[in-house]
């Protein structure tokens, strides 16, 4: 399921396998020395993979606005933001994200905070974000970080 998911980009799958505690174990490669790819579930996995999709679409979206700008072709750029757009609310990834912040794995947690960095590259995006409950949201995990800083 993951591999499929993964060859044809189906995020709402991905996410599905984020709750997947499968244990897997991975050689010692390059993924492994990563800090932030310490994966030890599937889970973890699949949202590595999302963070890697998420920054292939931002990457995408960003060159086709610069190619836009250039060749004036604004409708082939507004159908690909829109439907990126409709993929996110579909797929449900802000909120979802959002609840990872409080995952018991470091990996996903890591994981979300740098997909919520790439999804805020993009003008489009960042505005979905920009609304209370997703704000409120992320104060609320920064100040677990001072909670757990103060414990030590």
């Amino acid at each position: 399921m993951y591999s499929n998911a993964n060859k044809q980009e189906n995020l709402e799958i991905l996410l599905k396998l984020v709750d997947n505690n499968s244990e897997i174990q991975i050689d010692e490669t390059l993924l492994r020395s990563n800090w932030v790819t310490k994966p030890e579930t599937l889970g973890d996995i699949a949202i590595i993979q999302i963070l890697n999709l998420m920054q292939k679409k931002i990457k995408g979206l960003i060159l086709d606005e610069k190619d836009t700008y250039r060749y004036k072709n604004k409708d082939m750029l507004k159908k690909s933001v829109d439907h990126f757009l409709l993929q996110l609310k579909e797929a449900n990834l802000l909120e979802k994200t959002i609840q990872l912040l409080d995952s018991n794995s470091n990996t996903k947690k890591d994981a979300s905070i740098l997909i919520l960095c790439t999804l805020s590259n993009y003008n489009a995006v960042l505005r979905i974000m920009l609304n209370k409950e997703f704000i409120n949201s992320l104060i609320a995990h920064v100040n677990s970080f001072k909670k757990a800083s103060n414990n030590l």
